[in-house]
């Protein structure tokens, strides 16, 4: 049941958003560093194919919402460079839109019943 929710199209894009901050995060580990500072501990990585930590990562990225705009605000990521690049864009432009939190609201609500 799970999967099949993870499949509805809105829900499938946030998740895929919401893999490619926590890649761009996990990649860099200046980036890591000053993320675990900032949210003082790490974030519930999704695997590819499990849903149910799908779940686990939205929700964990929804709980940490405020410090996660705090750390891509921050001028010491800017500093460092990685924002220029196209993955550290993107992570940026998505942190950045309240579309993208709208649609974490969303998906996690659509999972957390189960």
């Amino acid at each position: 049941m799970l999967e099949d929710i993870g499949k509805l199209g809105s829900v499938d894009r946030i998740i895929a958003q919401a893999r490619q901050v926590m890649v761009f995060l996990y990649a860099h580990t200046r980036v890591l560093a000053l993320m675990r500072k900032t949210l003082g501990k790490d974030l519930v990585r999704s695997g590819v194919t499990r849903f149910a930590t799908a779940y686990l990562n939205l929700k964990s990225l929804q709980d940490n919402k405020k410090e996660m705009l705090k750390l891509f605000r921050s001028d010491e990521l800017h500093e460092m460079g990685y924002l220029e690049k196209d993955k550290g864009k993107m992570a940026h432009k998505t942190v950045q839109s309240e579309a993208f939190w709208k649609g974490v609201g969303v998906a996690v609500n659509y999972f957390e019943p189960m």
